[in-house]
């Protein structure tokens, strides 16, 4: 215990501390010396100014309104897994902790005590909320991006024209009257890399009679704006040609492209040097990406595992010990990966070397609401789980 990565504590039947780890003493800043042989209660002060309860209460107590202390909690057995913001520990920086807590017993079946892991899991929750808040800034953007609504006509004798167009043309500094009155006025402002395009793109959707699209710079007082103009042709009864279409300003697009673009440089960074094993496979069980990190601790190089099945590089067809058939988990997780949000199993790395891994298991999905891929996230608990089973069997 005293060397797992873990903060993990133990308290015996009497509900006294038995156990303090390095690890909790750098999460709680409270010495072992000072703690060991002390009651349960002073557990609580390590990590609460006021009365809450532990996620060892948990083990023992179904109550409803302890797990209120915890964003999330999830039962498997004896054992409880939880998730919560602490805002004591680390000398009172707080972090998001994830935690799993679960009842020690003897051979006879008797409880011995219990045993409580944290892990510091703020950077993997901070990822995740920027992540959100990019999607949200891009919907936002989306939402509230401004428009031209406009009647475009090409005649017969190749004069061009605006017949409708909205007030929302005041953005490039003209007023309807302006536009329609004299279309040169919006031509003029255009980009001429982007003016050449233009014409070419009205004459091809004209003969085609096809959705006409367009993307170009504006020059409105200096400033360049770019618009995204789409519309259907249709022809009149004269002969001429009419467009229904709409120009929406994208600069800001174009600029959270760009930013968007940087920040997922940033999440590369974030990514390939993260101290957990990050996973991408698809519904198929292949591997459509590992971050180095996890490459590392399987032994692998990104051409020996990349398209590969998981059942047969990472993950043996068997679990040592339980016989537990690890390749219908793994159909199960692909099945429904919600149902296994947290969930630690056996691997098995290139040298034979065996290896439990918790995991953490997201369903990607497609724009029909599909199961695309799944991402994993995991983390070496071998250590845990071979103590684990040396008190079980103490």
């Amino acid at each position: 215990i005293e060397f797992m990565p873990d903060a993990t504590f133990l308290i015996d039947k009497e509900k006294k501390v038995i156990a303090w780890n390095k690890a909790i003493e750098e999460m709680t800043g409270v010495p072992k010396e000072d703690i060991l042989g002390k009651a349960e209660e002073e557990c609580y002060k390590a990590f609460h100014d006021e009365p809450a309860p532990l996620l060892i209460d948990l083990a023992y107590n179904r109550d409803s309104s302890l797990e209120r202390s915890y964003d999330f909690v999830q039962r498997k057995g004896h054992v409880v897994y939880a998730e919560g913001y602490n805002k004591k520990v680390f000398k009172g920086r707080g972090a998001y902790l994830s935690g799993i807590a679960a009842p020690l017993f003897d051979n006879k079946g008797n409880i011995l005590g219990t045993i409580e892991s944290l892990r510091d899991i703020t950077e993997t929750k901070q990822m995740e909320n920027e992540l959100r808040d990019r999607q949200k800034q891009i919907e936002n953007i989306t939402a509230n991006a401004p428009g031209i609504i406009y009647q475009f006509v090409l005649r017969t004798d190749g004069s061009m024209g605006y017949t409708y167009i909205s007030e929302s043309i005041y953005k490039l500094g003209l007023s309807p009257q302006e536009a329609m009155s004299d279309p040169d006025r919006i031509f003029n402002m255009i980009h001429p890399d982007d003016l050449l395009v233009l014409h070419e793109s009205i004459k091809v959707s004209a003969d085609s009679m096809e959705t006409w699209e367009w993307e170009g710079r504006f020059n409105v007082s200096g400033k360049i704006m770019w618009y995204h103009g789409i519309s259907q042709p249709r022809k009149l009864p004269s002969g001429d040609i009419l467009w229904d279409g709409f120009l929406m300003d994208i600069t800001e697009r174009k600029k959270t492209e760009e930013a968007l673009y940087k920040s997922e440089q940033q999440y590369r960074d974030v990514v390939d040097n993260a101290n957990s094993i990050i996973l991408r496979w698809d519904t198929e069980g292949n591997i459509l990406f590992m971050n180095p990190f996890g490459l590392r601790f399987f032994g692998y190089t990104d051409e020996e595992l990349i398209g590969r099945n998981v059942v047969g590089t990472i993950v043996p067809e068997y679990e040592t010990g339980t016989g537990r058939d690890l390749v219908s988990l793994m159909e199960d997780i692909r099945r429904d990966p919600e149902k296994y949000k947290d969930n630690e199993n056996e691997n098995v790395k290139k040298n034979g070397e065996k290896a439990w891994v918790l995991w953490t298991n997201k369903a990607i999905m497609d724009d029909k609401g599909n199961v695309a891929e799944i991402l994993s996230i995991g983390n070496d608990i071998t250590i845990k789980k071979n103590l684990e089973g040396q008190l079980i069997h103490a």
